[in-house]
């Protein structure tokens, strides 16, 4: 996987339009949300993304056998064949035909044995199968039998079956009639039909109630369990339970039974468990993206959902007013939904004219402004989403839905008042306005003592809830974030809100906004917010007293694992942490006053920071000093594997002088910073930059080093030597830039570099690539004094991109000095005044050159003929201005063979 420089991984639906599957891609390689619409530019800026990169991407489930569509969906990808790969799955041959694959390969059936052994493994895993009735295993080998070798089956069927005791629910599974039935002569689904029909009831309902969900939908846990409650799918209790614990077990026993699967933040449904919650959900369910609103049965239909967009005029939402028994109503979004639908409050007021049964009702993403008053007449309504709508007020009717349970505002930028009797909803559960413009809480926010999810207070002394509300809320758990507290005014008020009570809470921010500050008021005030010590993460953002409360870190008993300080420019010393044994978080910012880290940091115990893994300290800039555990003498920081120093600009002091963990040390803009650093045996990434009173890195720090492998060192212009003995045996990725007193030594080999960059190195003189066998990347800029590279007889086999620019001094290339690249994909050559003519050099028995780029050399009067090429671009050569005519130049049928050229000679 090292091979590839950028990967994506897509997982798409059989009904999943070239747009919709571009901006997956685009968005699985940007590993961000992007907000561009049209198709055209979706694909121009996925274009720009890839180019240059070797990538690799995985299409999960291209149903589409429209070869048209797939010549449409690859063109951002044409010109790119530098060693990146497709690979699409898929359950239809034809689609393999249509896409017209390379390489086509079909997973065999498993035997009877491999099957076998991957059935027990499932069913078997608690403890070994000998163990068991020797009854369950002949049972067992002839279910596997009519798996029929499908591996999904199998795994599905042994997960089943893992928690059954009992020999006749085997024997019913293996003699279900099920297995007699087909979808298309698809087995599986028989296979998984009768997984699903061993299911509680109360799991049916659950698993199929999912089926309104679009394939390759992120699904998140705790939104889906609020909509099972919503919709009274969970059993009741009869422990006591919360509802949330019981869905969240509800859950994890389809996840353990192989329904849903896990992602690295979500979950998600595979397509084929997706179509057998359709099937099971019956007509009960219409997802409009898929179906054909004309076939609707008006008297079944329990849920909808469809595409933002598609089904939403007026003409449908008047269909919509006519399901009587319609419980769930929620569209999705897919793109941003289009001007035309302005309009929207009215259709929802169409929607909303008869009574209906709705417990789930979602507008999130719509451009709605205002929620009609009829709102107030869902009275089984038990679950709103208005979440990132422009919607500027809440009518007072939605305070008559005492059944309401979770409420949604989350990103509701235009909203900045709740209803006055909002503490009506005495049954809500969730109440999140993260996000939101939401000046301050009405009054008698403590009369919602079931709340269970408030991710944001904001505290007000001007008509709205104090802080002291939030003293009946026992039941908080997750995140809260208290904001505005500058509004409180009596140290009564914090000491009401109970936080030491919440021992549910995890995570808690303080949040100060206001500029100016009561030093002596913000101190008493905060000495009354003491959270529980079950407490997770801690977050103070723009405190303005001088020192921190004693509770933060006097508790050596804390479960606190993540600490962050920001904005806490009044402070003069940083609390006494180095005792809370399960810390592994600090990140400390903008403590603009502090000059000095001392002994109370790491408080009076003999190991200090036994558990920490990242320190970051960011923007100090009265920073002068970092003193050592002078009380115990032990440095600490024995776990410590990052340490980040970022704009200190007065950091003189020495840091901690043995980390015998640490991975990764980032130093920047720390200007008066010595050159003594720590000793880091284990140390595998190293950068520093605009750090100008380095001269030296320390021999000691780099002796003791064999795993440094990524090093990045810049603006460092005072910087002379770098010790490289010992780690340039291990050195993948070198950078140096503007080090313009560098010395670089001559002597050493890099025999696993890969990706090598240069810039503004003055004392540069001589290149020698003998140096470097497994170079992929080399990039050299602004060496005016750089002369010659030196080349070998096999000269970097592995290199796959160069680019040579501003180098004034630059002799010209010796002949054939390019025939060994024979890896070379791209070439970048720019402001070369001594470069005359590529021909000769070797260039043109390149295959692998797929992109040349040659820009401001302006005595380059020569090329070769290049066939490989897929991208060219010469820009500001005078001199080869008449050879790329278009009839007559010597370049014309190169240039008309290549699909992408830039020609401004």
């Amino acid at each position: 996987m090292d091979h590839f420089q950028s990967r994506s991984w897509a997982s798409v639906s059989g009904n999943s339009k070239m747009q919709e599957i571009t901006k997956q891609v685009l968005d699985s390689f940007t590993l961000c949300q992007s907000d561009v619409v049209d198709f055209n530019g979706l694909q121009i800026r996925l274009k720009k993304e890839l180019t240059g990169k070797r990538f690799l991407l995985v299409l999960d489930g291209f149903e589409n056998e429209n070869y048209l569509d797939w010549d449409i969906l690859q063109m951002p990808f044409v010109s790119e064949n530098n060693g990146s790969r497709i690979i699409a799955t898929t359950r239809n041959k034809r689609v393999a035909t249509a896409i017209r694959a390379n390489l086509t390969h079909f997973p065999p059936f498993l035997s009877q044995e491999a099957s076998w052994e991957l059935f027990s493994s499932h069913a078997f895993k608690s403890q070994n199968s000998n163990e068991r009735s020797r009854v369950l295993t002949e049972i067992g080998k002839k279910i596997v039998q009519r798996c029929g070798g499908l591996p999904l089956a199998t795994i599905t069927l042994g997960s089943l079956l893992n928690s059954k005791e009992d020999s006749e629910e085997w024997e019913n599974v293996c003699t279900s009639k099920l297995w007699d039935l087909s979808r298309g002569g698809n087995n599986i689904f028989s296979a998984l039909i009768s997984s699903y029909i061993r299911l509680p009831p109360y799991l049916k309902r659950c698993f199929s109630f999912c089926a309104i969900f679009p394939k390759g939908h992120k699904i998140e846990k705790g939104n889906l369990i609020y909509l099972w409650m919503a919709e009274g799918l969970l059993p009741r209790s009869t422990m006591g339970k919360r509802a949330e614990d019981i869905g969240e077990e509800c859950f994890e026993e389809l996840v353990s039974k192989t329904f849903f699967h896990h992602t690295s933040d979500d979950f998600l449904m595979h397509n084929i468990m997706h179509e057998l919650a359709e099937c099971v959900a019956g007509e009960f369910c219409y997802r409009l993206m898929d179906s054909d609103p004309s076939t609707i049965g008006v008297s079944r239909v329990r849920r909808i959902s469809y595409f933002q967009g598609t089904y939403d005029d007026s003409e449908h939402f008047d269909m919509y007013a006519d399901f009587e028994k319609l419980r769930t109503f929620m569209p999705f979004k897919f793109y941003p939904v289009v001007p035309s639908l302005g309009g929207i409050s009215a259709s929802v007021s169409t929607l909303l004219k008869k009574p209906k049964p709705l417990r789930v009702f979602s507008l999130s993403e719509y451009p709605i402004t205002l929620l009609p008053s009829s709102i107030g007449h869902l009275l089984h309504l038990r679950y709103l989403d208005l979440s990132r709508t422009p919607i500027t007020s809440l009518p007072d009717s939605i305070c008559n839905l005492y059944n309401l349970e979770a409420l949604l505002l989350v990103g509701c930028a235009d909203l900045t008042l709740l209803p006055t009797k909002t503490s009506k909803l005495i049954n809500l559960r969730q109440l999140d306005i993260s996000g939101s413009g939401i000046k301050k809480m009405p009054t008698n926010l403590g009369k919602l003592k079931s709340l269970q999810s408030l991710p944001r207070f904001v505290v007000s002394n001007d008509g709205g809830s104090n802080v002291g509300e939030l003293g009946e809320m026992l039941e908080l758990r997750g995140s809260l974030s208290i904001v505005n507290l500058e509004n409180v005014l009596l140290k009564e008020e914090a000491s009401n809100a109970g936080l030491k009570r919440k021992k549910y809470l995890h995570e808690v921010e303080f949040k100060w906004t206001t500029p100016t500050h009561s030093q002596e008021s913000e101190n008493i005030i905060f000495d009354m917010l003491e959270p529980h010590r079950n407490l997770k993460r801690l977050k103070i953002n723009n405190f303005g007293g001088e020192k921190f409360p004693n509770w933060l870190g006097s508790n050596s008993g804390s479960t606190m694992m993540s600490l962050y300080l920001d904005e806490c420019g009044n402070c003069l010393s940083l609390p006494s942490l180095g005792q809370l044994s399960n810390l592994r978080e600090i990140y400390i910012t903008s403590v603009t006053r502090l000059q000095k880290v001392g002994p109370e940091f790491y408080g009076n115990g003999f190991e200090a920071f036994s558990s920490l893994r990242i320190i970051k300290f960011k923007d100090m800039l009265n920073w002068e000093e970092w003193s050592v555990n002078n009380q115990s003498g032990s440095e600490g920081f024995t776990l410590l594997q990052e340490l980040y120093i970022e704009n200190c600009p007065k950091l003189i002091g020495k840091l901690p002088g043995n980390l015998p963990s640490l991975d990764k040390l980032v130093i920047t803009s720390c200007q008066t910073l010595s050159d003594t650093m720590p000793c880091v045996p284990r140390l595998r990434e190293l950068k520093i930059s605009g750090c100008e009173a380095f001269v030296s890195l320390s021999e000691q720090m780099m002796k003791c080093n064999d795993c440094l492998q990524t090093m990045a060192i810049s603006n460092c212009p005072s910087l002379v030597s770098i010790p490289m003995d010992c780690v340039s045996g291990t050195l993948k990725s070198l950078k140096v830039s503007y080090c313009q007193k560098l010395q670089r030594e001559e002597s050493h080999s890099y025999p696993v570099l890969e990706s090598l960059i240069l810039r503004s190195c003055d004392s540069l003189v001589s290149f020698q690539l003998a140096l470097f066998p497994k170079l992929e990347d080399l990039c050299i800029e602004d060496c005016s004094n750089l002369q010659t590279i030196l080349s070998t007889a096999n000269n970097l086999p592995f290199l796959q991109n160069l680019n040579l620019k501003n180098c004034s001094k630059l002799a010209l290339f010796s002949e054939g000095e390019f025939s060994t690249m024979t890896s070379l994909n791209s070439l970048h050559l720019e402001s070369l005044p001594t470069l005359t003519s590529l021909k000769g050099i070797g260039i043109e028995h390149l295959t692998s050159l797929k992109k040349l780029k040659i820009e401001d050399c302006g005595n380059l009067a020569s090329l070769p003929i290049v066939a490989s090429l897929f991208h060219l671009t010469v820009k500001g050569c005078p001199l080869l201005k008449s050879h790329f005519e278009r009839v007559t130049g010597e370049y014309s049928d190169m240039v008309s063979s290549i699909p992408s050229t830039i020609i401004e000679a």
